[in-house]
């Protein structure tokens, strides 16, 4: 489940994600949550497009630490880090277990 809040172009979303069982059979690529209300804008000039994840659980691989509102989309793609001064990367349909639980919110400037 989900929830937003649009102020002028400043939208904030909100959610959780649960999944008890989860079969991924030959998925792959990078893992996003779809569907976003609006779409963010496409440019840098007015900030970028990130995101928080406050409680994750159910990665047997790399554990997403951020998530980011892809310009011109609207998905919001998971992001791990591997190192602690590492560069970030796709989270990875492979990473994913069994089960999935997942809070996340973001805020972006719709186009």
């Amino acid at each position: 489940g989900g929830l937003y809040t649009k102020i002028g172009r400043v939208v904030h979303v909100q959610g959780a994600i649960r999944v008890s069982s989860l079969t991924m059979g030959s998925a792959a690529g990078d893992v996003y949550i779809g569907a976003l209300p609006f779409t963010p804008v496409n440019t840098t000039t007015e900030g970028d497009l990130n995101g928080i994840i406050s409680k994750i659980t159910g990665f047997a691989g790399e554990v997403p630490i951020a998530i980011h509102a892809d310009r011109n989309t609207t998905v919001l793609t998971l992001y791990f880090r591997a190192d602690s001064d590492g560069v970030t990367a796709a989270t990875q349909a492979a990473d994913i277990d069994a089960s999935v639980a997942m809070n996340f919110s973001a805020t972006f400037i719709a186009a």
